[in-house]
């Protein structure tokens, strides 16, 4: 068990779907199927190399899918396993909630997430996107759509990149069973 989410949220922490509280505290696991789609043109080209690069299935589908979720030091980690690749995540806490945010680091990518608690979910807000450590300007960031929250007791969650000139970058979402660690 860990108190780095809800030191994090401090008063806040109540906000969240009970369930989303305990993945969060005691770690767990996601178990179900993903499904995962890329826009077209350009756009496509660019979310199937982004995606690649995370770690991402290369080919739009439903694939099986685990998250699995720990706690090390001060770091919350997100294994996200596909059927032929993984993606890691590592979660750290900058600041507190509502201003704070966290840094989130997959392969050469960061990203800067604030949050916003609605409906129990847990939406991430982007604030800032670095690659290779350079700090992208904003025009450059792709615009996100990536939330969780809890829907007849399943872990709901969509991931979306998105240009407004191009349209759909990548885009993954799920209904998973939740299975907390005691």
């Amino acid at each position: 068990m860990s108190d780095l989410v809800e030191n994090w949220f401090g008063a806040g922490f109540q906000e969240l779907h009970p369930l989303i509280r305990q993945l969060h505290t005691h770690g767990g696991k996601l178990t179900g199927e993903i499904t995962l789609s890329f826009g077209s043109g350009v756009a496509a080209i660019l979310g199937k190399r982004m995606g690649n690069k995370l770690g991402l299935p290369e080919y739009p589908g439903v694939y099986p899918f685990t998250v699995t979720i720990s706690h090390v030091d001060n770091e919350l980690l997100w294994q996200r396993d596909f059927p032929d690749c993984t993606m890691l995540s590592r979660f750290t806490p900058v600041g507190q909630y509502p201003d704070g945010y966290w840094k989130e680091e997959t392969g050469f990518v960061e990203m800067q997430l604030g949050v916003d608690t609605k409906d129990g979910g847990w939406h991430w807000i982007q604030r800032q996107l670095i690659v290779k450590g350079v700090k992208l300007p904003a025009v450059f960031s792709p615009d996100t759509i990536a939330y969780k929250k809890i829907v007849d007791q399943r872990y709901e969650f969509v991931v979306q990149l998105s240009y407004k000139k191009l349209g759909t970058l990548v885009d993954y979402r799920g209904s998973l069973v939740a299975e907390v660690n005691s």
